[in-house]
């Protein structure tokens, strides 16, 4: 995982490895539920912080995933998210934004253990 911290006019890029990823999201403040890594070749990073129970929930790629695909699945999976479906249902509509793309190019969700999916909603739709 690359992290980007930007200060002023500055911007310092690090690499994390699985530790300091689970490091990083073990010491928030609250509880962090889901982690959506865009990137490709992040699979690794979703499974280890899931099988840990660090999160509730990662998203991760195995292989490559083209820019504008990772863009609008994940504009398809917030929006979702912010209308009220549950994770596993908003997950599964932003999957029709991947066409026929290859099995390793497609975003995976993992679920922590004793983690229900279909049942966690983050917004209340209005």
């Amino acid at each position: 995982m690359v992290l980007v911290r930007d200060r002023d006019a500055l911007v310092e890029m690090l690499t994390l490895d699985l530790g300091q990823v689970e490091t990083l999201f073990t010491h928030f403040p609250a509880k962090v539920r889901l982690v959506f890594f865009n990137t490709c070749r992040s699979l690794e990073l979703a499974q280890h912080i899931t099988a840990r129970g660090v999160v509730d929930f990662a998203i991760g790629v195995e292989g490559q995933i083209p820019d504008d695909v990772a863009v609008r699945f994940a504009v398809t999976f917030y929006r979702q998210l912010s209308e009220g479906l549950s994770v596993h249902a908003a997950f599964e509509m932003a999957g029709l934004q991947l066409g026929n793309l290859e099995t390793e190019s497609r975003p995976r969700l993992l679920v922590a253990a004793g983690v229900q999916p279909d049942k966690v909603i983050f917004a209340t739709a209005d």
